[in-house]
């Protein structure tokens, strides 16, 4: 995700698997707070906020998604990009 898809309430699932809620949009950071799946929403109202807030960076804002297709589609564009493959219907034929 980049930093302008995120706003006040934006939920989204980190690399580790937890699902989070942003609390704070800043120059070139956020802030969010984690959504256990057994929690009660009461605990996630705020602000002030009763669960920690943690801090994501531009890095970590790029490796956020909102659904797991978003996720999977990511981890694929990444492993292509790392393996040097190339889309066989635009890379030059060989002679």
């Amino acid at each position: 995700m980049r930093r302008a898809d995120f706003t006040f309430g934006t939920e989204f699932g980190t690399r580790t698997g937890q699902r989070r809620r942003c609390t704070d949009v800043g120059q070139r950071s956020i802030l969010a707070i984690e959504l256990p799946p057994d929690l009660d929403e009461v605990w996630c109202c705020g602000p002030p906020y009763v669960l920690l807030e943690a801090s994501f960076d531009e890095i970590e804002m790029k490796q956020a998604h909102r659904t797991a297709e978003d996720a999977l589609q990511s981890a694929l564009e990444g492993t292509s990009k790392n393996l040097n493959i190339r889309d066989h219907r635009t890379s030059p034929l060989i002679a």
